[in-house]
């Protein structure tokens, strides 16, 4: 029976270890993603910085007519674009913090 009884307190203890590194795990995972949000927020701010640069560029080249109208809205999609995926990521961000706290217990 004694032997029993130090058997379970290590199976509890190899559980308690188990559920720790679990718990590492997933805090981890919810990290990169949020440094991997962040990231994003930096690359797509860029872009859409610098298609908006190239759309003024393009819109002045249109009105002397030098640039095409297509050309024109092919760009204005990479802005829709670019603006659209920095949302995503500022989105994705604030989920990787709600998940962390929930698993902080606050």
């Amino acid at each position: 029976m004694v032997q029993e009884a130090v058997y379970l307190q290590q199976a509890n203890e190899e559980q308690k270890a188990e559920k720790t590194n679990l718990l590492e795990t997933v805090l981890e995972m919810a990290y990169k993603e949020y440094s991997d949000a962040g990231r994003r927020i930096t690359l797509f701010s860029n872009q859409k910085v610098l298609a908006a640069k190239a759309l003024r560029i393009l819109e002045s080249e249109y009105t002397s007519a030098e640039a095409d109208f297509e050309d024109m809205l092919s760009m204005e999609r990479k802005v829709l674009m670019y603006s659209l995926e920095l949302e995503k990521a500022r989105a994705d961000k604030q989920a990787s913090v709600a998940f962390i706290y929930y698993l902080m217990g606050k």
